[in-house]
C-alpha cells in the first residue's frame, strides 16, 4: 500500500469513525477497555476496513453515532455554562427562558449594559491571542469539539493542543486583569 493511499484510508478512518479514550472522558473509568469507537460501521467492517488503524485500540468498544451526538451535544452544554460562569454572567435562567424571554435575561438595563461591556472585554481579550491558541480556544469553548478532534484536524497531538488552551486561558485572565 503506498504512504498516499494509506493517508487516504486514514482519512476515510477519521471520518467514518470517531476514537475516544474512555479513561480520559470518564474519570475513574476502570473497564477493561480504554478505547471506543464511535461509527455506523459494525465491528466485522471496522476490522475489515481498516485493520491497520484499529489494532492500536484493541480492546474497543463500538458505540452507534447517536452516542456521539448526544456526547457533543452534552460538551456544547458543559462549555457553555463553563463559558457563562468565567465571563460572570449575573443570570442563570434556562435557556428555553431565555430564547422565548430574553427581556427576562437581563435585571435592568445597567445589568444589560455591564454583560455587554463584559462580553466586549472577552472577545477583546480573545482576539488578542495569537492565531492558534485563538483557534483552539474557539473551537474547544465555543464549538464543544475536545481536544482529540482538535488535534486530529489540525494533525498535531492533543497534548499541544491542551497546552495550547491552557496558555490562552493564562493569557486571558492576565489580559483581563
Amino acid at each position: 500500500m503506498t504512504e498516499s493511499n494509506l493517508e487516504v484510508l486514514k482519512e476515510e478512518f477519521q471520518n467514518e469513525c470517531k476514537v475516544i479514550n474512555l479513561q480520559y472522558e470518564y474519570q475513574g473509568y476502570s473497564g477493561k477497555e480504554q478505547w471506543a469507537i464511535i461509527s455506523e460501521l459494525s465491528e466485522k467492517e471496522i476490522f475489515e476496513k481498516y485493520k491497520l488503524f484499529v489494532q492500536d485500540y484493541i480492546p474497543f468498544l463500538i458505540l452507534p453515532p447517536m452516542y456521539g451526538e448526544v456526547r457533543q451535544q452534552f460538551r456544547r452544554n458543559e462549555n457553555k455554562h463553563y463559558m457563562r460562569m468565567v465571563r460572570g454572567h449575573i443570570y442563570s435562567l434556562e435557556d428555553d427562558l431565555e430564547e422565548h424571554h430574553p427581556e427576562a435575561a437581563v435585571e435592568d438595563c445597567a445589568a444589560q449594559v455591564f454583560a455587554k461591556e463584559q462580553s466586549r472585554e472577552l472577545w477583546e481579550a480573545i482576539n488578542s491571542l495569537n492565531e492558534i491558541q485563538r483557534k483552539r480556544l474557539i473551537a474547544y469553548y465555543f464549538e464543544g469539539k475536545t481536544y482529540r478532534e482538535i488535534a486530529d484536524e489540525e494533525g498535531v497531538d492533543h497534548k499541544a493542543v491542551v497546552r495550547s488552551v491552557a496558555i490562552a486561558l493564562k493569557n486571558l485572565r492576565i489580559f483581563l486583569e
